[in-house]
């Protein structure tokens, strides 16, 4: 899935971002070893609805990949979008 928003990574505060407008969905993580935890998403009530939360994951994804690392999720969002969607999977950390 080709997001339209850009990636931002905010390191200090352990999150990657999408800014859009004043607002500023974001996933916090967490990395332990080479396991990437995603540990919260959170979209703005006035962004619901608009599959921004879904681009976001993917967007993260994307950036798991890139840098290599397996993920676990710890938000119930997350978990989903990976769960419904068959190449995202393939990242999950098996235990």
């Amino acid at each position: 899935m080709q997001t339209e928003y850009q990636l931002f990574h905010n390191e200090l505060n352990r999150k990657y971002e999408f800014r859009i407008d004043n607002h500023k969905p974001y996933i916090e993580y967490s990395i332990r070893g080479d396991v990437m935890h995603l540990l919260y998403a959170k979209v703005p009530s006035e962004l619901e609805g608009m599959g921004i939360g879904k681009a976001l994951v993917f967007a993260v994804m994307e950036e798991v990949d890139r840098l290599g690392y397996k993920v676990i999720p710890h938000c119930g969002f997350i978990a989903l979008v990976i769960k419904r969607n068959e190449h995202l999977r393939t990242f999950l950390k098996e235990n």
